[in-house]
């Protein structure tokens, strides 16, 4: 299972998965908490907004929308695409997201959050550090920017509207608090 890492700290960047899947809940928590340490690749951004009208655009929250710059990102990115047979315009947004996050400075690493399993196996191979969005609920609970309660009921909201995860899409209530450390 991937960590709950500590929310309020360092730079994030989502995969338009994550930002699907809040969207589902109407829960933009993360999104609104992030805000300037937020990051999004160019093609997460185009994607979002052509499919979901806009309604979960991180960049009024104060998130930075990166391009690919560079041969070395390029590189990267081409190569993630070759590597997992993309075609047309599958995992752009993750191979675009894992290339802009290998680049970041050493002083500033990127946390990614992704519900692609492709993407979350990338990661790990890469070393890019990464979770899932049941786990940055959590995180946003366990940061008090929410009750566990209310983190639990938009996971809920999300596994309803049939939203995917990677991993712990079966958590119960109980399992999900303790997570959060709400019950022991």
């Amino acid at each position: 299972m991937p960590p709950v890492l500590d929310v309020t700290a360092g730079t994030w960047m989502f995969d338009a998965t994550v930002f699907y899947n809040l969207e589902a809940a109407h829960f933009t928590v993360p999104i609104m908490h992030i805000g300037r340490r937020g990051r999004i690749a160019a093609e997460v951004a185009n994607e979002i907004r052509s499919t979901s009208g806009g309604g979960y655009d991180p960049v009024p929250w104060g998130w930075c929308v990166l391009e690919l710059e560079g041969a070395s990102q390029l590189q990267r990115y081409a190569g993630l695409l070759r590597r997992w047979s993309a075609t047309g315009r599958e995992h752009r947004g993750e191979a675009a997201s894992i290339a802009l996050a290998l680049e970041a400075p050493l002083d500033a690493p990127i946390t990614f959050v992704t519900d692609d399993g492709v993407a979350l196996r990338a990661c790990e191979s890469e070393g890019v550090t990464a979770t899932c969005t049941p786990q940055l609920l959590v995180g946003c609970a366990r940061a008090g920017w929410v009750a566990a309660n209310d983190a639990f009921t938009a996971y809920e909201a999300m596994r309803a509207a049939r939203r995917r995860f990677v991993v712990a899409s079966e958590l119960s209530r109980r399992d999900f608090l303790r997570l959060c450390g709400a019950v022991q």
